[in-house]
């Protein structure tokens, strides 16, 4: 069921333009060499101008765990994906409990407000849609493949210092 779903939602996406074409990771027809390549020849060519280069690597930290189901679901419907698909991937995500044992006692359960199931075929897609809209955070060139990316701008002088820390403080706001 959930490699349907995946399908749909790619499809719907992709027939709709509607990811960036920055965005390299669980994309169809979109690898993560091309995405470095890519980056590679762009700093070459910032590079043979003389033009230094200040790049800075960001990595979301427990990425599919950080994702918060009501945005999740918001952005869905966002992006036009269908009201069946939306239900199904709510009742996939929401009604979750856990719980922990530490030294052999356990917590009680607590509801699980964020976070996609690891290991799940709809997961990595549900991701990459989340962060789909980061890019518009930013002015900066940005690559990015899942979670990992790729912020960096060519600094002739202090104003491109300055725009490449606000894309930075951006970037900070947008995953608050």
């Amino acid at each position: 069921m959930e490699n349907i779903l995946r399908n749909q939602i790619v499809s719907h996406m992709m027939e709709n333009s509607l990811f960036y074409d920055e965005q390299r990771g669980f994309v169809p027809r979109r690898l993560c060499m091309t995405q470095l390549l890519i980056a590679i020849e762009l700093w070459t060519e910032l590079l043979d101008t003389g033009a230094p280069l200040d790049v800075i690597y960001l990595d979301f930290k427990k990425a599919l765990d950080s994702v918060p189901h009501k945005r999740l679901l918001s952005k869905l419907d966002a992006y036009g994906i269908g009201d069946h698909i939306k239900k199904w991937i709510k009742s996939f995500l929401v009604n979750r409990k856990q719980r922990f044992t530490l030294n052999g006692i356990m917590s009680s359960l607590s509801e699980v407000l964020s976070g996609i199931p690891q290991g799940s075929i709809l997961g990595p897609i549900l991701f990459v849609i989340f962060i789909n809209d980061l890019l518009d955070a930013v002015t900066s060139t940005t690559k990015i493949f899942a979670d990992d990316t790729k912020l960096f701008k060519a600094i002739r002088g202090p104003e491109d210092r300055e725009k490449l820390q606000n894309d930075l403080n951006q970037l900070v706001k947008w995953s608050e």
